[in-house]
């Protein structure tokens, strides 16, 4: 099992901390944020044994959605429900809107062909 360097993990915790602190980040979102922190910490090292049995395909798929999920959760609990829906939305559609302008690109110029 590698080591993984905790100086990220500290540095997030004292930032969560200063947030708390300047009253910017209420008290329990903190508690949670400082929890996602510290339960990262602890899996990580054992993602990498997941990753050797489940096609790699699929892995990025489960930490893409994982990652939207966990990106949902901390700005619902920093910005509210409704506003985390509509960042993260923006996001995907941000995301999504170009891979699927080129699809629609190559079908309706493979289509003016014929």
């Amino acid at each position: 099992m590698q080591e993984i360097s905790g100086a990220p993990f500290v540095a997030a915790i004292i930032i969560i901390g200063i947030g708390t602190m300047l009253r910017l980040i209420k008290l329990p979102a903190a508690l949670m944020l400082i929890a996602i922190v510290m339960g990262t910490l602890a899996f990580l090292p054992s993602a990498g044994s997941y990753a050797e049995h489940v096609p790699s395909w699929l892995f990025w798929a489960i930490v893409v959605i994982l990652g939207i999920n966990l990106l949902r959760g901390v700005l619902g609990i920093l910005f509210g429900r409704s506003a985390a829906d509509g960042m993260t939305g923006s996001l995907l559609h941000d995301i999504f809107t170009p891979i699927f302008r080129i699809i629609g690109g190559l079908l309706r110029t493979i289509f003016r062909i014929r």
